[in-house]
């Protein structure tokens, strides 16, 4: 078996323009650091550059390759936010421990609606597992939505 040592591609930053709600304005550039040639491929399928534009509020998976070595790449994502959209904040939350499902979080402010990624709803939660959970929160007046990484 012939292997070959790569260096990944690294980001150097992202620059994130958040949509406005019910619209699809908002966009994504991904800056890598290096001199090598890249590949970009989005999950939404509508870019193969290192930027992406006319994006709704979402969470976005990219891929980077380098073009010399396509099996040299590195998977990340970023989330698009509704500029005009509900906020959230955390007003208690325990980390889970020792890779138990012992986490817990409650979120404000409770008039919205919140969407776990997996799959509960609701601004209190018990027993959450260790890692970064994905909360769609939406505004029951407006029917504007956004997205929050919570930890």
């Amino acid at each position: 078996m012939n292997c070959v040592d790569c260096e990944l591609p690294q980001i150097q930053n992202i620059v994130i323009i958040e949509a406005s709600c019910g619209n699809s304005d908002g966009s994504a550039t991904v800056n890598v650091v290096g001199t090598s040639t890249y590949n970009f491929q989005w999950s939404s399928g509508s870019s193969t550059t290192n930027s992406n534009i006319g994006l709704e509020v979402g969470a976005y998976q990219f891929t980077i390759t380098d073009d010399m070595n396509p099996n040299c790449f590195i998977i990340d994502s970023l989330i698009i936010g509704n500029v005009d959209g509900p906020s959230l904040s955390i007003s208690s939350q325990t980390p889970s421990s020792c890779n138990a499902n012992n986490g817990t979080a409650v979120l404000q402010p409770q008039t919205n609606l919140f969407d776990w990624s997996d799959g509960s709803s609701g601004a209190f939660r018990n027993y959450l597992a260790p890692g970064i959970k994905i909360v769609t929160v939406t505004d029951p007046s407006t029917n504007c939505i956004n997205i929050f990484e919570v930890f």
